[in-house]
């Protein structure tokens, strides 16, 4: 294995992520090709902090989203992107997200031999016959069934967006009064220390549960930076005579947000960025899938979807998510904690109100706001864009006392 370091040149920046780099030979001795493969180390991203590399991909995404001079609505969900995937480094390192979208890393030998699990031959048999039926529906919610985990009920669900949006909104006005490095500090400080206090609530789910959801919002927005990242350092890979065209190909779709026709598979996952691509490149019928993915949609000249060995490569990534959540749920076996009890719903509903109050509590201290009528303190509503300026916020909220409401600009 090698290391090095790549500069990519865009928006009249520099920007350097420290790569590694090793020849993947996929298929058999008669028919195998070797491809160099490039990634970024997992578990450095996933260090406090993000390692070398975290930061570069959140500044290269949004030097090259502001300099599309986005307003509006588009300009409004950028920002609330910026502010999840700045969380990020401060997260990476929880379990919490693990716990929403199954990605944790495993310890091999902890528990048998993590690479011996093979999944079984009858349901390797079936994943390949949703796979060859073509059907994107089908396969996602094969995926989500083994990468998502807990999540509200969708009744629940507006509550836990009323809270995101507590939390998010505050993260929009830093980035509005002080750019990127008032929003980083609002990640480091404000933000860790709302989580590290509601995670010591352990009784009570339904916080803990929203507390990981927003890690894990976190984590799916820094993977829309990372592919955008790729998407750059393949470039420059290719222009510098560093990768082939069948390199190209298998970088394209391992370092990028699993989708076909523009349709997002897997709950967002990029094969790279989960443990599953090291058990898929050390198995040889995997490899070997891939080979004849590569192989043939090359020699045809085609897009991905077009070519029937393509969706065999979508029934190797589900086999490798089962494997990998068999093996995480035989590891988590052996050092489970029992589960807290649970609380009554009243107190589940009150601590989760206690979650947006806070948020908006904090912000309006900061700002000295109150009702105009009575002077009272106020509560939050909702955040939302502003229709009069190009790129803004407004947050809405009531008195507690005379329900005068109002909004304020962030």
């Amino acid at each position: 294995m090698e290391h090095g370091v790549i500069e990519i040149e865009r928006v009249g920046r520099t920007f350097e992520f420290r790569l590694c780099r090793r020849d993947l030979t996929l298929g058999s001795a008669r028919t195998a090709i070797r491809v160099p493969y490039y990634w970024m180390g997992l578990p450095e991203l996933r260090e406090r902090g993000g390692g070398p590399n975290a930061r570069p991909c959140l500044d290269l995404w949004w030097a090259m989203t502001e300099a599309q001079s986005f307003v509006g609505d588009e300009r409004f969900e950028a920002e609330v992107m910026l502010v999840l995937a700045e969380l990020y480094p401060y997260v990476a390192r929880d379990r919490g997200p693990q716990r929403v979208f199954s990605d944790a890393l495993l310890k091999p030998g902890a528990y048998g031999g993590e690479r011996e699990y093979s999944l079984p031959a009858a349901e390797w048999r079936r994943l390949l016959k949703v796979c060859r039926a073509q059907d994107p529906a089908a396969i996602d919610r094969e995926a989500r069934s083994l990468l998502i985990d807990n999540q509200p009920s969708a009744d629940e669900m507006p509550d836990y967006q009323k809270a995101c949006q507590a939390w998010v909104g505050n993260g929009i006005a830093a980035l509005r009064r002080g750019g990127v490095g008032a929003l980083r500090g609002y990640a480091q400080s404000d933000m860790t220390e709302w989580i590290r206090r509601y995670r010591r609530r352990g009784k009570l789910v339904r916080v803990r549960l929203f507390i990981d959801m927003l890690s894990a919002e976190a984590a799916a927005a820094f993977r829309v930076c990372y592919a955008n990242a790729w998407a750059q350092i393949i470039a420059t890979l290719v222009a510098k005579g560093l990768l082939d065209p069948l390199g190209e190909r298998l970088h394209r779709f391992w370092h990028n947000v699993v989708r076909v026709e523009d349709r997002d598979l897997f709950a967002g996952l990029v094969p790279a960025l989960h443990p599953l691509s090291e058990r898929i490149f050390r198995s040889s019928d995997y490899r070997e899938a891939l080979r004849a993915w590569l192989h043939s949609a090359s020699a045809r000249g085609v897009d991905n979807w077009e070519c029937p060995e393509f969706w065999d490569v979508f029934a190797v990534i589900l086999a490798a998510a089962a494997e990998h959540k068999h093996l995480r749920n035989e590891q988590n076996s052996k050092r489970r904690k029992p589960e807290p009890e649970a609380e009554q719903e009243g107190v589940h509903q009150a601590a989760e109100d206690d979650v947006v109050a806070d948020q908006f509590a904090a912000y309006a201290a900061d700002r000295s706001l109150a009702c105009s009528v009575c002077g009272s303190r106020v509560k939050f509503t909702e955040v939302h864009p502003d229709d009069d300026r190009e790129s803004g916020v407004r947050i809405r909220y009531e008195c507690v006392q005379c329900e005068q409401p109002g909004e304020v600009e962030a």
